[in-house]
């Protein structure tokens, strides 16, 4: 049978803490890896965050 996904949000901030993205992403339990929706950003430094119901995740993010 198939687990219930679960849904994650992901939000970009840049570093002044303005909001640039937010999306949920649904995936299966157990997915090893995710792709996050990082198009049409300029070269520097970003923090982004994952959270789920029951974890929270962040990081900063270097795009060149």
């Amino acid at each position: 049978t198939m687990s219930d996904p679960d849904v994650l949000l992901f939000e970009l901030f840049d570093l002044s803490g303005r909001k640039l993205q937010e999306q949920s992403i649904f995936v299966s339990k157990g997915t090893p890896q995710i792709k996050l929706p990082l198009t049409n950003l300029t070269s520097g430094i970003y923090l982004g965050t994952l959270r789920s119901a029951k974890n929270y995740f962040a990081a900063k993010l270097l795009i060149n």
